[in-house]
């Protein structure tokens, strides 16, 4: 089912889907190295950018997140490359309470998420845009 934008937006946001399976085939590292580059420039709370990222890419390594992964995440089993978005909860300058960290963690996978329709990751999308 093709998606109806009522007003132009920019082609990477069109491009951008949720897939349902992956591609077993290893991201080159470069291309994974852009997308979490992409990440690291998102806007955040006085420019804290409280998110950190823990990233299997190596066979065992993404073996022992898969362990990890509930139910839900089921979809994500086949995937050759798994992450874990994390983000501090208190800023750097003054040690308070940061109540911006989910939003600013999110943009920043947000930003993630369009270098990877940039760069093409290789998912199965024939089959997802199917279902």
């Amino acid at each position: 089912m093709e998606r109806q934008f009522n007003y132009d937006v920019m082609k990477v946001i069109k491009e951008r889907w949720s897939p349902r399976e992956f591609s077993n085939e290893k991201v080159p590292l470069e291309d994974l190295k852009a997308m979490f580059e992409a990440a690291r420039y998102a806007p955040s709370c006085f420019n804290e950018q409280p998110w950190r990222y823990i990233v299997a890419y190596e066979d065992n390594d993404v073996e022992i997140l898969r362990e990890l992964l509930m139910k839900g995440n089921s979809w994500a089993k086949k995937a050759p490359v798994l992450a874990i978005a994390i983000s501090k909860n208190t800023f750097k300058r003054n040690n308070k309470k940061n109540n911006y960290n989910k939003f600013d963690t999110g943009t920043s996978w947000g930003f993630l998420s369009l270098e990877e329709v940039m760069i093409d990751i290789n998912f199965f999308k024939e089959r997802n845009e199917n279902t």
